[in-house]
């Protein structure tokens, strides 16, 4: 994971900012209350949800919300993706290469979304993580290993998920006690099964007895079923006899009353022929007048037609006469508007010349006009080249200044092997200066025991030297002379040896290496800039020198602006003495391209004129047909006044005249009615005293009594049968609902042997759990130990030196024979080992490359922090590292420096 940038608005004390990092140690440097502490506390933020302050606390003052964003590479795909979190909006993540939004804006995706680009594990609580690991708070970085162990195991069991194993295994118990209260529970179920089914026999005679006796009920309702039937059809026909009987009487009660309304309507009728025959007799004598009456009006009615065609005859003429009259004004317009455009035709060809002029001039305009935009173009484009110029110019001399000073670092960096291989041998003389002290004894022993035997050898040879010949004499002085030489080059090594076993000696000098080592190494990380610092030079240079003919160019190029300035001026004077010629033409020749059209208009009314004027002649000569037709109306008129009273007259009997015929056969119809009623009623009579001799009374009265006992019979036992059939139901569902019991009894057999089953499964997933999380400690404790002694040693730059993080969280650091607890170390080593623990914790739980470090160097004086600096610079296990500091401390060890002002 790499963060690239973060951007602040209206963060905290930031009003709108933004930080862009490198990889490597990024020291963020500024005065106190600059706002150096907020750019880690937006990160935090954005990509760890944490936050020690109130939504309303991270507003800057006289704003109403406040947004970040951060900008970093997913560890997962190796793409840069953009967080953006607001106060009052929420989460929005971006794409910026795909340039599409991310749907993730709910905060529990974005968490989930977040641990997957940083391969953290999903159940990770990022806020706790950050606050205890990635990014301890200012003051705090070794304060956890200073607390009680009580107090250190709250802090570390939360880093290492120890309480989650014990929480697990607590949240487990109510599901334990639910899977052991199902068991109760079916072993209850089905101790009430076995007792509802101590009634399945005595259930079951009973719906046996129940079924007898219904059978047998049904049997008897079928006799009587039987015997209703014989008696029914014994009483339906004597039933028979007696309704016929009772319905001749009625029919020839029917009868004789219609026979006595018929005579009635017989003589009502003979009344009704009478007067009809009368009033025939009238309009027979009325029937010349009325007939003359009826001739008059259909003449009449004639008459109005011949009226109504002569006035839609007048009516015609005088649509005609206006038509004629609109079409001779429509041509008068027509001709005085083609005499205009006859003159219009005429200024048009006067003013051909006068266009092509115009145009011309126009097109020399707009040539210009395009000239002059792209010489003002070339004059912005130099003005911005030459600015850039400038730029390049002083920056190129910002890199010669910085280049020429890294060279000097040359020789210093080229003592870095040098000055390496002293400081390991005088650690390692260090390491062995008990056994130098030791050795350096041993050879002082020897060396006084072979300066007392050189002298008691000298003493002999002196004593015995008259007594010796010469060479035996040369023989043991060179012996003598060789002994004195080898305990000189013994006490050369003694003198060495003093030095070595000194151990203050070696630590000075030690020290004064490590100083060395310092300063060079600060030189060589500034030197290591030096390649990209040259290739900048080069491209600036390469840059320069194609700006520079480029500016030529450009200046030549809109030289002549003032002269095309001078032209377009005289072209707008041209063409404004000219009146715009181009513009009248065009309205001229809109007006003659409808001359075509107005000929035809023309043409077309003159040929209708004619057959309109033919029209009107022949309506004159249908008008005067119709001369005299006023006389004719008024004679038919008298006409048909003189024969109203006879036409009235046959009005009034006419109906009852034509209504006699209908009358006669009326009347004869009903005298037949009448015949064939008296026939019918002496047939009905005669019918009734024949079938009254065969009708037996006393036999219908007894067939009735037996049919009526035996239907009283079968609604005794219908009513009997529904009852046994209720009984036998409720029986059957009474054993239906007991053997659903057995099925029940037996599904609950089962699914006891089930739930018994997964009872076990939790309880020992419960012991799993409360087991599982010591074993995991202890995994994670071996893990972070060994990679904090590395990180220890890295950070010491010492190889003799072990760290190791108990089980009580407690650190201790062994040199040599001796072990130290954390309490008992300096400060120096207690900030280096909580920085190997932590950051050993950072690596093991997260797999991450990337820290924050908030005033690491508090409470530490020069020479502490100096050492922590080149500590920290060590580290070559992660990516990013995140530095704030008040002093130029971590600036000296890096080029990645974010210096943070205040803002008013």
């Amino acid at each position: 994971m790499q963060i690239l940038s973060v951007s602040l608005k209206n963060f905290k004390s930031h009003s709108d900012r933004q930080f862009t990092f490198e990889p490597g140690i990024n020291a963020i440097s500024g005065e106190n209350g600059a706002g150096k502490t907020s750019i880690l506390e937006a990160i935090a933020w954005v990509l760890f949800d944490h936050t020690p302050y109130t939504l309303e606390e991270m507003v800057r003052v006289g704003s109403s919300s406040s947004q970040v964003m951060v900008a970093f590479v997913s560890k997962r795909d190796g793409r840069t993706y953009e967080v953006h979190r607001c106060t009052s909006q929420g989460y929005k993540i971006f794409d910026p290469q795909l340039k599409v939004r991310l749907a993730h804006e709910r905060k529990s995706d974005v968490r989930r979304w977040l641990c997957e680009q940083l391969e953290i594990s999903a159940g990770t609580q990022l806020d706790d993580l950050f606050a205890n690991t990635i990014g301890v708070p200012q003051g705090t970085f070794t304060a956890d290993f200073l607390k009680r162990p009580v107090d250190r195991k709250k802090v570390f069991d939360s880093i290492l998920k120890v309480e989650e194993y014990r929480k697990l295994y607590i949240a487990l118990k109510p599901l334990e006690d639910y899977a052991a209260a199902q068991v109760a529970e079916l072993e209850q179920q089905i101790q009430h099964c076995d007792s509802q089914l101590a009634l399945w026999e005595e259930t079951q005679a009973a719906h046996q007895e129940t079924a007898t006796d219904l059978q047998r009920l049904q049997q008897e309702f079928s006799q009587a079923q039987q015997a209703i039937g014989q008696l029914r059809a014994e009483k339906q026909a004597l039933d028979r006899v007696e309704q016929h009987l009772r319905a001749l009487r009625e029919q020839a009660q029917d009868l004789k009353g219609r026979q006595t309304a018929q005579e009635h309507l017989r003589a009502r009728l003979d009344q009704d022929v009478q007067a009809a025959e009368q009033a025939a007799q009238q309009c027979e004598r009325y029937q010349a007048a009325y007939q003359t009456y009826l001739e008059a009006e259909q003449a009449l009615q004639t008459l109005e037609q011949a009226r109504a065609q002569r006035q839609s005859l007048l009516d015609q003429r005088s649509r005609q006469l206006e038509t004629i009259a609109q079409q001779q004004r429509q041509l008068d317009s027509l001709n005085a508007h083609l005499e205009r455009l006859s003159q219009y035709a005429q200024e048009h060809n006067g003013l051909l010349s006068a266009v092509e002029q115009q145009l011309g001039l126009e097109a020399a305009q707009q040539k210009l006009n395009e000239q002059l935009q792209e010489c003002q173009a070339q004059r912005r484009d130099w003005q911005t080249q030459q600015t850039r110029a400038s730029q390049l110019g002083v920056r190129h001399q910002e890199l010669e200044t910085r280049i020429s000073q890294l060279q000097n670092l040359q020789v210093s960096i080229d003592q870095i092997p040098g000055l390496e291989q002293q400081q390991q041998r005088l650690q390692q003389q260090l390491s062995r200066v008990e056994a130098a002290r030791q050795f350096e004894a041993d050879l002082r022993r020897i060396a006084d025991h072979g300066w007392e035997q050189l002298q008691t050898q000298q003493t002999r040879v002196v004593a015995v030297q008259p007594q010796l010949s010469r060479p035996a004499l040369a023989v043991l002085t060179a012996a003598t002379d060789l002994t004195h030489a080898v305990l000189d080059d013994l006490e050369g090594i003694l003198d060495d040896l003093a030095t070595q076993t000194s151990a203050s000696t070696l630590k000075q000098q030690l020290c004064e290496i490590e100083s060395q080592l310092k300063q060079v190494r600060s030189a060589q990380a500034q030197w290591l800039g030096l390649a990209s610092l040259s290739a900048e030079r080069t491209r600036l240079s390469a840059e320069q020198t194609e700006l520079q003919h480029s500016l030529t160019a450009l200046q030549a190029q809109w030289a002549v602006e003032p002269e095309l300035q001078q032209q377009l001026t005289g072209l707008a004077a041209q063409l404004h003495e000219l009146q715009d010629p181009r513009s009248r033409a065009q309205l001229l020749r809109r007006e003659l391209q409808q001359q075509p059209a107005l000929e035809q208009q023309r043409l077309a009314l003159q040929l209708k004129a004619q057959p309109l004027r033919t029209q009107l002649a022949h309506l004159d000569t249908h008008l005067a047909v119709f001369g005299d037709l006023e006389a004719q109306v008024l004679a038919q008129q008298q006409v048909r006044d003189q024969s109203r009273p006879a036409y009235q007259a046959v009005l009034a009997q006419q109906n009852l005249a034509r209504s006699l015929s209908a009358k006669q056969q009326e009347r004869a119809a009903v005298t037949q009615t009448l015949t064939q009623l008296q026939q019918d009623y002496s047939q009905i009579v005669e019918q009734g005293t024949a079938l009254r001799a065969t009708h037996d009374p006393e036999r219908l009265k007894q067939v009735t009594d037996a049919y009526e006992a035996a239907s009283k019979q079968e609604a005794r036992l219908s009513e009997k049968i529904p009852f046994q059939q209720q009984r036998l139901a409720q029986l059957a569902a009474q054993l239906a609902s007991l053997e659903a019991v057995r099925l029940e009894r037996e599904q609950a057999r089962l699914s006891l042997k089930e739930r018994e089953r997964l009872n076990r499964f939790i309880r020992f997933v419960r012991k799993v759990y409360k087991s599982a999380g010591p074993r995991i400690t202890e995994r994670y404790l071996q893990a972070i130990s060994e990679e904090a002694d590395r990180l220890f040693r890295d950070l010491l730059n010492r190889q003799d030196v072990a760290l190791r993080w108990d089980r009580e969280y407690d650190v201790w650091v062994q040199e040599g024979a001796n072990q130290r607890r954390f309490l008992n170390l300096s400060g120096g080593e207690q900030m280096c080992a909580a920085l190997a623990v932590r950051l050993a914790l950072l690596k093991v739980l997260a797999d991450l490359d990337v820290a924050f470090f908030d005033e690491p160097t508090t409470n530490l004086d020069a020479q502490r922090r100096e050492h922590l600096a080149e500590a920290i610079t060590g580290i070559r296990n992660f990516r990013q590292l995140f530095v704030i500091s008040h002093d130029d401390t971590f600036e000296k060890v890096t080029e990645n420096v974010i210096l943070v002002q205040r803002e008013d």
